[in-house]
């Protein structure tokens, strides 16, 4: 299933908010959403959750501001939106050891102007929120007469019918807030009568399943078709089936091929959990998943699946709030750490939360250790597959669910080509990683511009592997996501979306995806189809399967292997 016609013009915006809930006015709270994933680390009561609950509780004003008519009433004078599910008391969402008012602003940061002839792209709104509750616009730097007309264009109001920007990459942004969905931390998704937040629950879930299920839109039962398999691979489970027992007050039902039928009492918190929010995602086709603590009642094998299925249906990005530093280090593009503060007479004497980005290059052996890696199972068995960036590293979880070996492979990624570059440090964290595990290997991005075109540096990197004995490749084409066929990628984008030229970046305005969306459309893909990619991860599958190390090969002519 795929979004076909979405609007492909935003890629990456960053959220600036000051006076809301745990977030003062200085230091106002800074980070990335949009496409890929973003991830929040933090203790308990640290502030994670309302990094997250900001998109959900403000859904309404971006849901107003969207449109334009009602954008142009912002930048005049005001609306009063709804409050967001779960928010009993408006002025709940302020910051209470401030006064002023809430503010956030929304920054574009590779805006795609949308005009012809084109004109400056609008990047920055800032939102604000009254003392009356009611919510105001502006238009940084810009004349205030300025308006916005239904095609994104924006122009003076003494001078109507004359573009003098684009707006359309701010409307993108919004549009991509307001359709978001959060699933929180609950772990009873299956039992009670009513909601929290996007997820239904209990009795109202039954209901919803059983239509999808059962109810006579052919489309709806794809829907749920597309659970069940996406359910069972995420448990390693062939056959998977899930049932609504209405009016007998047994719950679900699920069945799992010649092992049997299970009641909701009979299945452990994760597969619930699981289950609902992957009829929340699949269901609702967000354009931006938020979710608290996925790593909760999960296997460390499943919690990376787990969010690569999330995302896998239409989702464009996600955010998550974690507590395993190695999750959120080898699952997201951008790490945030999320700190608690004593108050200050700046603050009013209130505790406040401060999000900065969490680092550079981690250490991969104390990120296997983050990983929880001891618990993957016996120390002989256990084999390590390095990957550059965090993008690969969803899109060969893809490949290894399919091979069958996602669970007796740890895939881990270096932290994008810092490791590669610098060879000294490479050689560190290389061996660290082998005093944990011999059986390690590596596979890397090329970055070549033709066919044969390894750059030195590229091949100095698979030499120093083999020289530690690392089974290591590079690929054929220039990354990953450059073996994507034109069939896969209409699958999993919509038909405009194209295939990549094998030796070229991936751009948005060229394919219609971003790389950060490449792991879902392997997922219509087999692993063969990646040409010398499939064929390095089949090599490892057959040495799990035969319970052997990985040999240490000798660099071919090319320069593709180690």
């Amino acid at each position: 299933m795929h979004a076909a016609g979405r609007q492909q013009s935003v890629m990456r915006f960053k959220v600036k908010v000051s006076n809301y809930r745990c977030f003062p006015k200085h230091p106002p709270a800074e980070f990335e959403l949009g496409d890929g994933v973003t991830a929040f680390i933090g203790e308990n009561n640290a502030g994670k959750s309302a990094a997250l609950r900001l998109v959900h509780d403000l859904r309404p004003v971006f849901d107003s501001a969207k449109v334009p008519q009602a954008l142009n009433q912002m930048l005049e004078s005001s609306i009063t939106p709804t409050k967001g599910d779960e928010v009993r008391d408006a002025d709940e969402v302020v910051f209470n050891g401030n006064t002023g008012a809430l503010q956030l602003a929304i920054e574009v940061l590779d805006p795609i102007a949308g005009l012809k002839p084109s004109r400056p792209p609008r990047t920055t709104l800032v939102l604000y929120r009254n003392t009356d509750g009611s919510w105001s616009a502006a238009w940084p730097d810009a004349n205030p007469d300025v308006r916005i007309d239904n095609q994104g264009h924006l122009y003076a109001k003494s001078a109507l019918g004359v573009p003098m920007a684009d707006a359309n990459p701010v409307l993108g942004a919004l549009r991509m807030l307001a359709s978001a969905v959060y699933i929180p931390s609950t772990r009873n998704e299956l039992r009670g009568n009513a909601s929290h937040f996007d997820v239904p629950h209990g009795d109202i879930l039954l209901s919803e399943w059983d239509q999808l299920q059962r109810g006579m839109s052919k489309m709806k039962n794809t829907m749920a078709s597309d659970i069940e398999h996406s359910l069972g691979s995420l448990f390693g489970m062939s056959e998977l089936r899930a049932f609504a027992s209405m009016g007998g007050n047994q719950g679900m039902q699920f069945m799992f091929g010649e092992v049997g039928q299970h009641r909701t009492d009979e299945v452990g918190a994760g597969l619930s959990h699981a289950f609902a929010a992957l009829f929340v995602v699949v269901t609702k086709r967000p354009s931006l998943v938020l979710i608290d603590e996925p790593e909760l009642s999960l296997h460390p094998t499943l919690q990376l699946r787990f969010l690569t299925e999330l995302q896998r249906f239409g989702a464009r990005g996600m955010a998550f709030s974690t507590h395993v530093v190695g999750l959120a280090m080898n699952a997201a593009d951008r790490v945030y750490s999320v700190t608690r503060h004593r108050g200050t007479d700046a603050t009013g004497g209130r505790p406040w939360s401060r999000v900065t980005p969490f680092g550079e290059t981690p250490d991969l052996s104390a990120l296997l250790g983050a990983l929880s890696f001891p618990s993957y199972g016996d120390p002989g068995s256990r084999h390590v597959l390095l990957v550059e960036g965090p993008t690969d590293a969803r899109l060969i979880e893809v490949l290894l669910v399919k091979l069958e070996i996602a669970d007796h492979v740890v895939c881990m990624h270096m932290g994008g080509n810092t490791t590669i570059l610098g060879l000294e440090h490479a050689r560190a964290q290389l061996s660290g990683v082998k005093r944990l595990c011999a059986k390690v290997w590596c596979l890397i991005d090329s970055e070549a511009s033709g066919e044969g075109q390894l750059p030195a540096k590229r091949r100095e990197f698979l030499e120093l592997c083999r020289s530690l004995g690392i089974s290591a490749h590079a690929t054929h084409r220039r990354a990953t996501e450059n073996y994507l066929t034109a069939a896969a990628c209409k699958q999993a984008f919509g038909d405009s979306a194209r295939e990549p030229h094998p030796y070229k970046p991936v751009s948005a305005q060229d394919q219609g995806w971003s790389k950060h969306q490449a792991s879902q459309a392997a997922h219509h893909m087999e692993p063969p189809e990646f040409g010398d990619v499939g064929s390095f991860l089949a090599r490892i599958a057959q040495e799990v399967r035969a319970g052997c190390s990985p040999p240490a090969l000798a660099g071919d002519s090319g320069g593709a292997e180690a």
